[in-house]
């Protein structure tokens, strides 16, 4: 009796196995077509963005750094007013660049630890770390802060960044030498 339930049973599963694998799937409408396309290129245009942003900041490029940003741009920097606008912005990065003087950008790395798409809006959170080094050869600063970004699609399919804040990510503490 025992061989039987379970004779039973396996030819229920092979039958059940095989009524999934022939069962026919509709293809994906034109619209998730369109959409799924849509998504592909907005991940390019905004690795794109980013990829620009880390060229610009390694050059500390003041005209090449406000083109990233839209023209409505607000920043919400740490311990500072709002930045508001291009022109804001533009004043912003030229004050950063006198005060960094012969300050060399030795890498700038953006990890973005989630990217969502949302229409013509996206957003990003992660860390960015900047090293520098003064040209009179001192010791290289490693700086780390977290961000969060809006972005804004153009009616180009270029993003821009929309709105930014960030604070200092806090310094990992060094190893402790055995005992």
């Amino acid at each position: 009796m025992r061989n039987l339930v379970v004779a039973t049973l396996m030819l229920f599963l092979a039958m059940l196995g095989a009524a999934q694998k022939t069962t026919p799937r509709s293809a994906p409408s034109a619209e998730a077509q369109r959409h799924a396309e849509q998504f592909r290129e907005d991940q390019k245009a905004i690795a794109q963005l980013q990829q620009r942003e880390i060229e610009a900041n390694i050059a500390f490029d003041v005209q090449k750094l406000v083109t990233l940003y839209a023209e409505d741009v607000v920043l919400l920097p740490p311990g500072q007013a709002p930045i508001k606008g291009l022109d804001a912005l533009h004043s912003y990065y030229a004050e950063a660049q006198k005060e960094l003087g012969n300050t060399e950008i030795l890498g700038y790395e953006e990890t973005w630890d989630e990217v969502q798409i949302s229409g013509e809006w996206a957003y990003q959170w992660g860390t960015i770390t900047e090293r520098t080094q003064a040209a009179s050869g001192a010791k290289e600063i490693t700086t780390t802060v977290h961000a969060m970004r809006i972005l804004h699609r153009q009616p180009s399919g270029d993003w821009l960044i929309a709105r930014a804040i960030w604070n200092p990510a806090p310094q990992a503490a060094p190893a402790t030498p055995p005992k």
